[in-house]
């Protein structure tokens, strides 16, 4: 994933986009492409937004945030409500860093259940303040 980080975005699109659509290769080329931070190669990784796995939602909504592709935040505020701790945790660090570090009371350490009302508030806030995200 470093070698390939290194390489120009553009000779990375049609090997990404083909790493892409195999699930078990998905989040190493999130990870690639997060590393480049090309906001035109995060695009090939749009189509993978709605993969169930929560693990590789937060590795997509990671790389498209370091890419300043706003397409990062749903991933993440669907990982808040994951079952898995550590991923919960991903999520909530991410969406921290772009939004002051506010957390609306989200708690990693509780389930969806209890984080309903900071769920809540995270899509309000993508509603009204993350449209407007890296413009």
């Amino acid at each position: 994933e470093k070698v390939l980080a290194k390489c120009p975005a553009a000779e990375l699109k049609a090997p990404l986009e083909e790493a892409a659509k195999d699930r078990t290769r998905r989040t190493s080329a999130a990870r690639v492409v997060g590393s480049v931070g090309d906001r035109e190669l995060s695009k090939i990784l749009e189509p993978w937004l709605g993969d169930p796995d929560s693990s590789v939602q937060v590795e997509l909504g990671q790389a498209l945030l370091a890419c300043k592709n706003k397409m990062g935040v749903p991933p993440l505020l669907k990982a808040l409500a994951a079952s898995e701790s550590e991923v919960r945790f991903r999520a909530i660090l991410s969406l921290k860093r772009l939004n002051k570090s506010q957390t609306f009371g989200y708690d990693m350490n509780k389930g969806a259940d209890e984080n309903a009302d900071a769920i809540k508030a995270w899509d309000a806030w993508w509603q009204k303040d993350g449209q407007k995200l890296f413009e």
